[in-house]
């Protein structure tokens, strides 16, 4: 860890982060107790996002619809226009593209991991990332976009009808 924050760019908060890492690598070694350990892998991460003002959320509701049109245009060919990674360009494909109805691997993916891979592309793969071709708008909306293929319609559904409420969206 010490070693990829080296290779951060200069910022005024690197020096405090290297120092976490090396107490963090220290408390691992040592086998300290696992809130010590999350403390301060949780202010590493706060330092960190402040620092280099890394997007964890989009800025705006994403546009669902939008997410549809770019999945089909960007996505469909490899993963398929049903999510199973069945696309015609699928075939040959190896590891084979990420089919996003299975669930296993599915709950173990947040909208953050999906954003992530759209936007980073996925090392050994064919997946390239689209960070350059993409505004961040429109990789947080086909992350989502992604995301739903899981979610039956009643859990849609309910999901609407908590975004709707003014007073979930405000906690």
């Amino acid at each position: 860890m010490h070693e990829l924050l080296g290779k951060l760019p200069d910022a005024p908060e690197k020096p405090a982060l290297l120092k976490q890492a090396g107490e963090l690598a220290r408390r691992i070694e040592n086998k300290a107790a696992g809130a010590e350990v999350a403390l301060l892998t949780d202010q590493m991460r706060d330092t960190l996002l402040r620092a280099y003002s890394v997007t964890v959320a989009p800025r705006l509701a994403p546009d669902l619809a939008k997410g549809a049109k770019l999945y089909e245009t960007q996505c469909a060919g490899c993963h398929g226009t049903d999510g199973h990674g069945n696309g015609l360009l699928a075939k040959g494909l190896a590891p084979a593209p990420a089919d996003f109805h299975a669930q296993a691997r599915q709950e173990q993916r947040s909208v953050y991991a999906l954003f992530n891979a759209i936007s980073l592309g996925v090392q050994r793969t064919a997946m390239q990332g689209y960070a350059q071709s993409l505004s961040e708008d429109e990789r947080w909306a086909l992350a989502f976009h992604v995301a739903n293929f899981l979610a039956s319609d009643e859990e849609r559904r309910a999901g609407a009808a908590l975004w709707s409420d003014e007073n979930t969206r405000t906690l």
